[in-house]
């Protein structure tokens, strides 16, 4: 196979690095962007892959788009590249490609794609926790569904009300503000530009007050000013200037649409099922009756990008909808390692398993299930990973938009689990229960019988070679990638 360029957006976290490293088994040269809000940075000085030049000092000033924008760099002597990718590059022997980019700024996008030309993207970059989207559902929706839309096509003009000509106008922005899970920045607000329709449509000219001696204004400048300006037809309190003329509209941000990258993998779940009204779920499930945020989430990424297959010739999509994942690389150098407290239920087990943590919280023994837990269907981390590969020979099929599940087709309990991990680790896993937590379903597992059909994808590792694996890892290293960078 001809070696083909594949973007992985959030590739520096779990499923993403994984999956790097079987993009590099499978011969596809990866190009990875993150933020690292939930990655840790690597060992050596920072450096740029690419070919690029190192960014300047903290603090400089760069130009991005024919505006100013502060530089977010790392911290002195951090490495540039995340941790969890100079493992892969350790166990594989071959370098990966990285950049640190927000898929929120449009402009970093842009660049991407007039440097590289791409054979398919992979998007993993976005927030993923369906506790905290609970608590924090706007930053869910802003993140996630912004920045897929500027993967997808990004778009910005003059700002609402904005004067033509002046060389002012509205801001979108991208990049700064709150860091988010692979994805990171909080778009500037729309700004009202000068000469505001409304206010110069509908509001009386009021008399400038008296200025004070030695400071006035030349006689008649205010009348002759206005007397130069042009109103638009049909567009009231918008005027233009006639030494200037329009100003040119700024170029859009060029990303896959335009650079004609039509194929897509995105990173979905099985959360868009919402409360299941049969078991095991299979792709006719209905979606949409999502119970959180991170779920809506999902769901609406996936309704856009269905749209956008149906109106646009040449589009080709893969919505790969994963269950639980888990586990680690069996050579125990690559594994999950949530910054803070683990919103996922094997990650704290582990935890609680090394000792880095007391105790275990189950949210809720009262369900309709064997023991009263939860009940999901957890997959192996590696077979995830292999998914999407299976998901990119798809895509040279000219698919148009396809959707499978990932995973066994088995659930297990929580409680079912933590005996897994026990047996694994050889440690007792000391657990308390607690209230229920919002959003959460009783039971879900897959069924996965169409991606063997169609993909040629089985998972092939069972629950105890995924808890084998997790507690290689966690044992291995027990507080993460932090240790060793």
């Amino acid at each position: 196979m001809a070696e083909e360029k594949v973007l992985v957006t959030g590739g520096a976290g779990y499923i993403g690095s994984h999956t790097v490293l079987e993009l590099l088994e499978a011969g596809y040269v990866p190009v990875v962007v993150d933020n690292f809000h939930n990655a840790i940075r690597g060992e050596g000085a920072p450096r740029c892959r690419g070919g690029g030049t190192p960014p300047p000092l903290r603090g400089t000033v760069g130009r991005t788009g024919g505006r100013s924008r502060r530089l977010r760099l790392p911290p002195p002597g951090a490495g540039g590249v995340p941790e969890s990718l100079r493992r892969v590059e350790e166990v594989t022997g071959r370098t990966v490609e990285f950049e640190e980019v927000d898929v929120l700024d449009g402009a970093a996008l842009r660049g991407l794609f007039e440097k590289h030309d791409f054979a398919a993207v992979i998007h993993f970059a976005g927030l993923k926790a369906v506790g905290e989207s609970v608590q924090r559902p706007l930053d869910y929706y802003r993140v996630n569904l912004t920045g897929t839309i500027q993967l997808l096509e990004v778009t910005e003009g003059p700002g609402e009300g904005a004067e033509v000509g002046s060389g002012r106008r509205g801001r979108t922005g991208g990049g700064g503000g709150r860091p988010s899970g692979g994805s990171g920045g909080e778009p500037g607000r729309k700004r009202k530009g000068r000469g505001s329709g409304r206010n110069r449509a509908q509001a009386p000219a009021r008399p400038a007050p008296p200025a004070p001696a030695g400071h006035g204004r030349p006689e008649g400048r205010e009348e002759g000013r206005e007397a130069g300006r042009e109103r638009l037809p049909g567009l009231p309190g918008v005027t233009l200037r006639p030494d200037s003329g329009p100003a040119p509209r700024p170029p859009p941000p060029q990303t896959m649409q335009a650079h004609g990258v039509r194929k897509l993998v995105f990173s979905s779940s099985a959360t868009v099922y919402g409360t299941p009204r049969y078991l095991p779920l299979d792709e006719g499930h209905p979606v949409g009756g999502c119970t959180n945020p991170y779920g809506k989430s999902k769901f609406f990424i996936e309704e856009m990008v269905r749209d956008l297959c149906r109106a646009e010739e040449g589009w080709n999509a893969v919505l790969l909808r994963y269950f639980n994942p888990t586990g680690a690389h069996p050579s125990g150098r690559l594994g999950e390692d949530p910054q803070g407290v683990p919103n996922n239920l094997m990650p704290y087990v582990s935890q609680v398993a090394v000792g880095r943590r007391e105790v275990l919280s189950v949210f809720g023994d009262d369900y309709a299930t064997e023991d009263g837990t939860g009940v999901r269907d957890y997959i192996h981390v590696v077979d995830l990973a292999r998914g999407h590969i299976a998901a990119l020979g798809k895509l040279k099929e000219n698919c148009g938009c396809k959707v499978y599940n990932l995973g066994t087709g088995t659930g297990y309990s929580v409680l079912q689990m933590v005996e897994a991990m026990e047996r694994a680790s050889g440690k007792t896993i000391p657990y308390r229960v607690v209230a229920r937590r919002d959003g959460d379903v009783a039971v879900c597992y897959a069924d996965p019988k169409l991606a063997e059909e169609e993909l040629g994808w089985k998972a092939a590792f069972g629950l105890d070679e995924m808890c084998e694996d997790l507690w290689r890892w966690q044992k291995n290293n027990p507080h993460g990638f932090g240790a060793a960078a």
